[in-house]
């Protein structure tokens, strides 16, 4: 195999300081996007792009790059080929000139045929660049594009980025690629992790991982977090426990870390009475430790630390974690006892001193409007009475615990604390539940509520956060969403995905009520414009799942005051239009009769005995027949047995429309028949704004 024919590994690995946890994964699929553009753009076709990244390096992989890119070809297009040639097919002194500017012999021009007529091109044919060069520039051009979250300048301050850079490897097989970036030059030469910092020569890229793993330092992200699972789980099996492994702080402390071990720690029995919910949070928020539970869920008197180091460095650091955790603990264990000292009632009274906003009062005035909702709008709903009482008491306390010094200390706790200290205060089961699970979801992600009652009050505080932050005119702008108007809008969503039944436009109704807002055009458009941004959201999520742009847009067109049923509309409208053959006779009997519905009455009553065709009396007579109980199936929201059966009326929509002129000159008989046609197209639209799909 020549030179020429070989495939290598190319390398790229930048050196830092310390990069941020969270800087990384954006970095990183920056970089991707950013390598991957600029290998397209110098022709060169390269087979599978790596990007990885420690705390302390960014790097490619990049396999199978050939020695020089592939040839590129250019067509620049001239003169029209009468101006370019004479009768005599001779190149006149345009072709000429055209010939000369662009760098080629007349002779070579060649001819295409377009829409508007031929025109001679001038052909360039630029051969591939060398791999070394094409990959330094696009090295360069790659990393001069990131943009880190917040950047710093070191030395002169000639450069910034995400944090000083320290180093620069490239290699083509075992080639430096000569690329610089903030000052340093590439070579061959790469540093371990920060507890074993010698230097080491890369002798080839396709040595690259290898080369790293020997001196301690686990270059793929995937592989840290690999290690980093087994041995919690190795660590946790030996006192008969597993660990508790939430994924974000997984994520986070993998890119924390270049060479990672686990080492566990005691914690002393003392400290086991506090609610589970506050050891895991010190834990976990606070010192990105992870808590071990045994196979009921309770937890034990243990916690595991991922280290930058190996076990046998962990244990000098093992020490002062027990005696942080335990610190945090201690406090911990004080706040609990301290605030279930007093009953979550007395804790409520001081919610009048604690200001949610200036424009919408105190949290004690947001406790009354959730009560307010609570009964014109939940206990409504409820079938049992003594779940509306409860509900009342659940939002009567569910803001109480912002007042305790739990709570003050640990915010990522509201509202699990409230559960817990009603519990203490002998509150029914329903009422600690809708407290705790009130503020779910807080992200996209987050479950929802379990129970009805929390399903409520966490709809019911969301609705009370949006209205009024329009209300107040505390709207989003751009990218910004300081009072989370998005997030409880969202939230909103996805609850009343769940509860059958609930009218949106009531709700913001009896919001706006709870906040006093006075009637008139002021108030309506405020609340015109909470509707529009709902829908907005609402778009976003259907788009998110899979539906049609054009789908989407004929869901909501036909309506969307009740959340629950756009979703069941969506998925039997997407359903039925998968089975061509019914949805073809459906859409055809719609498009006919809507071509012509905007001229009919929507409430004129039908009789077939008034129409004087035969075809329009025995589309009305199917219609009448059919549409009781196609109402039935719209009100049940049986959407796909609805337009199946709907699609029968193809048929006589046909021979009506080939065979009948709607249009008649007497006014009489033209109002009766476009009245039919209008009121099949109403029907036949109740699922769908058919008008919105293409075609």
């Amino acid at each position: 195999m020549s030179e020429s024919d070989e495939l290598r590994t190319a390398v790229m690995e930048l050196g830092c300081a310390e990069i941020p946890a969270a800087y990384l994964p954006q970095m990183m699929r920056d970089l991707r996007r950013e390598l991957e553009r600029g290998l397209s753009d110098a022709s060169l076709t390269v087979g599978e792009l790596r990007v990885l990244s420690t705390p302390r390096r960014l790097v490619a992989l990049i396999d199978e790059v050939p020695a020089r890119g592939s040839e590129k070809t250019e067509e620049v297009r001239g003169p029209s080929v009468d101006v370019a040639y004479d009768e005599e097919d001779v190149p006149t002194r345009a072709a000429e000139g055209f010939a000369r500017g662009q760098g080629v012999d007349v002779q070579d021009l060649i001819t295409r045929s377009e829409e508007k007529g031929d025109y001679v091109y001038a052909v360039h044919r630029r051969p591939g660049r060398a791999a070394q060069e094409a990959l330094a520039e696009v090295m360069r051009q790659a990393l001069g594009e990131l943009s880190p979250p917040r950047t710093m300048r070191w030395g002169e301050g000639k450069f910034a980025f995400a944090r000083p850079v320290r180093w620069l490897m490239a290699l083509w097989g075992d080639r430096v690629i000569p690329v610089e970036f903030a000052g340093a030059e590439a070579g061959r030469r790469t540093y371990g992790p920060r507890f074993r910092p010698e230097s080491t020569e890369v002798r080839r890229a396709e040595d690259y991982l290898e080369t790293l793993a020997g001196i301690r330092v686990v270059v793929d992200q995937r592989g840290r977090r690999e290690r980093i699972v087994a041995a919690c789980r190795e660590l946790a099996a030996e006192v008969s426990g597993k660990p508790v492994l939430d994924d974000s702080l997984l994520d986070e402390v993998t890119y924390l870390v270049e060479h990672p071990a686990v080492v566990r720690g005691d914690i002393p029995s003392e400290f086991m009475d506090v609610p589970r919910v506050v050891v895991i949070t010190a834990m976990q928020s606070h010192l990105r430790f992870f808590p071990v539970q045994d196979s009921a869920g309770r937890m034990l008197p243990y916690f595991l630390s991922v280290i930058n180091g190996t076990g046998r460095m962990g244990q000098s650091v093992l020490q002062g974690n027990e005696l942080v955790l335990h610190a945090r603990l201690a406090d911990a264990r004080f706040f609990w006892e301290e605030d279930a000292r007093v009953s979550l009632s007395r804790h409520a009274e001081q919610l009048d001193d604690v200001i949610l906003h200036q424009e919408l009062g105190t949290y004690a005035d947001k406790v009354h409007r959730l009560r307010l909702l609570v009964r014109n709008v939940a206990a409504t709903r409820m079938d049992d009475p003594d779940g509306a009482r409860l509900l009342d008491r659940a939002a009567e306390l569910c803001k109480a615990d912002l007042v305790t010094q739990m709570v003050t200390e640990f915010p990522s706790l509201q509202g699990l604390m409230g559960e817990e200290y009603a519990r203490v205060d002998g509150e029914d089961e329903l009422v600690c539940r809708a407290i705790g699970e009130h503020y779910l979801p807080a992200g996209p992600h987050d479950q929802l509520p379990e129970t009805e009652a929390g399903l409520w009050l966490s709809l019911l505080d969301k609705v009370d956060d949006l209205t009024g932050g329009f209300l107040a005119s505390l709207g989003t702008s751009g990218s910004e969403d300081p009072y989370g108007l998005r997030r409880a809008a969202a939230g909103m969503l996805r609850i009343l995905g769940r509860l059958d039944g609930v009218s949106l436009r009531t709700l913001l109704e009896k919001s706006a009520d709870a906040h006093g807002a006075p009637t008139g055009d002021a108030r309506r458009d405020i609340l015109q414009e909470v509707t529009q941004f709902l829908r907005r959201r609402l778009e976003r999520m259907m788009r998110g799942e899979g539906y049609s742009q054009h789908l989407t847009e004929g869901i909501l067109s036909a309506g969307f005051d009740d959340v629950g049923d756009v979703w069941i509309r969506s998925e039997a409208v997407a359903e039925f239009l998968r089975d061509s053959s019914r949805a073809e006779d459906f859409l055809v009997a719609w498009r006919r009769c809507h071509n012509l519905a905007d001229r009919g009455e929507a409430d004129l009553d039908l009789d077939t005995d008034q129409l004087t065709a035969p075809e329009a009396r025995k589309l009305c007579r199917q219609f009448l027949r059919v549409k009781p109980r196609g109402e039935e199936l719209l009100r049940c929201g049986r959407y796909r047995e609805f337009m199946c059966l709907m699609s029968e009326l193809r048929g006589p929509v046909d021979a009506v429309m080939d065979s009948v002129m709607i249009m008649a000159s007497d006014p009489e008989v033209r109002k009766r028949r476009l009245a039919l046609l209008t009121q099949i197209d109403e029907l036949l639209s109740r699922p769908m704004d058919w008008s919105r799909l293409p075609g």
